[in-house]
């Protein structure tokens, strides 16, 4: 794999065209101090290019305009921190992306059904934290996504009820060898209900986060059949009840 690594450095300045790269599959400029203007246009003329990190940043990215280009096998994206007012509009027509991270944004408005729709079965990290969505647009409080170990919708202002992933049926997924840990954090938003059996949802999970929303009613018994679960923070709700002894009990 030819590979060009800068990430975690201090290069400043503009970005030139990507174009005399044309055999790259792997670009990570992240965490630097480069500025100006990137269009993803130019970036779509490496045909090999299966990574591209530009978070954190000084970036302006530009979805670009005009037809969709003939797209390269983009499977991981971070655009974290680079001034995106919308989802670049290119990722609808990308079946194949398996970590996307487009936190730190200022993206507004509704995330659109077609991400759990079109990725559904390569989806493993996705990260929308800190922008403005307000709406999921679902057909299911249940995300079909097979896959997905890590889902961060953090410090947005979403409403209504969580989503929760998909338990898969899959035997590759059920066999205790492909089995992942699972990371959710919905913190900081409005929500206000769950799932009546959102439990179900966590059998590998390790980590929920809850905190900073609207929730209310009683955390269920069922939270302590879940023995992967090493986080769970429901704090700054408005639950209520008893606190579950199993909850209390220390678990080595």
């Amino acid at each position: 794999m030819l590979q060009l690594d800068l990430s975690y450095n201090q290069f400043f300045g503009p970005i030139q065209e990507f174009g005399g790269l044309t055999n790259l599959m792997f670009i990570d400029l992240s965490s630097n101090k480069l500025t100006g203007s990137v269009k993803l246009s130019s970036v779509w003329k490496l045909r090999r290019l299966t990574y591209l990190g530009l978070s954190d940043n000084r970036l302006f990215v530009l979805d670009g305009e005009g037809s969709i280009p003939l797209l390269p096998k983009i499977l991981s994206l971070g655009l974290a921190s680079c001034n995106l007012t919308t989802i670049p509009r290119f990722l609808m027509h990308v079946n194949h992306i398996s970590t996307l991270d487009i936190s730190s944004n200022k993206i507004h408005g509704t995330i659109p059904k077609w991400i759990w729709e079109t990725w559904e079965d390569n989806l493993i990290h996705l990260n929308l934290s800190h922008n403005i969505f307000t709406y999921m647009q679902l057909t299911s409080h249940v995300l079909p996504t097979s896959r997905l170990e890590s889902l961060d919708l953090s410090s947005n202002r979403l409403q209504g009820q969580i989503p929760m992933p998909a338990v898969s049926s899959s035997p590759r997924v059920r066999d205790p060898s492909f089995q992942k840990s699972q990371l959710f954090d919905y913190s900081n938003n409005r929500f206000s209900s769950l799932l009546s059996n959102f439990t179900a949802c966590l059998s590998n999970t390790t980590y929920l986060k809850l905190s900073n929303n609207n929730l209310s009613g009683h955390i269920p018994h069922s939270i302590c059949n879940h023995d992967k679960l090493q986080v769970l923070d429901v704090s700054y709700n408005n639950f209520s009840g008893l606190i579950l002894d199993t909850i209390m009990s220390a678990r080595t």
